[in-house]
C-alpha cells in the first residue's frame, strides 16, 4: 500500500498587486502557462525563466546586453542602453559559454 504524497505549491500571486485572484490566460509560444490577474489585469507567466550564466557586453558602450530574440540556431542580443545605443549581436547557441563577463571587459577597457 503506497502513500501518495503531493507537495502543495505556494499559491501563485500577481507580481503587480499580490492578488491570488487569477485565471489561466492561454500559453506562451513555448508552451508555458500564462495567467491574468482579475484585480489589475496584468498578464504574466508562471515565473520560471531560463537565464544565461553571463550576458555579453556591448562593444560600443560597455553596458550589458539583453536577449532580444531567441531562435533555434542563434540568440540575438541588444544593448541595454537602447534606443541611445542601437548595437546588437548575434551569437550561435553553441557559443553561449564563451561570453565575456562584465568584470573581464572592464579590466580590458582600463588596461
Amino acid at each position: 500500500m503506497g502513500l501518495d504524497i503531493q507537495m502543495e505549491k505556494p499559491p501563485l500571486k500577481c507580481p503587480r498587486c499580490d492578488s491570488e485572484a487569477l485565471y489561466r490566460y492561454g500559453k506562451t509560444r513555448h508552451g508555458k502557462q500564462r495567467f491574468r490577474c482579475l484585480m489589475c489585469g496584468r498578464q504574466f507567466g508562471d515565473g520560471t525563466r531560463s537565464e544565461l550564466k553571463t550576458r555579453p557586453v556591448c562593444p560600443a558602450c560597455g553596458k550589458k546586453m539583453h536577449i532580444y530574440r531567441k531562435g533555434p540556431a542563434e540568440i540575438r542580443f541588444r544593448c541595454s542602453a537602447y534606443p541611445a545605443c542601437k548595437t546588437f549581436q548575434k551569437v550561435s547557441t553553441d557559443d553561449q559559454q564563451l561570453f565575456p563577463s562584465v568584470d573581464s571587459m572592464q579590466r580590458a577597457i582600463e588596461s
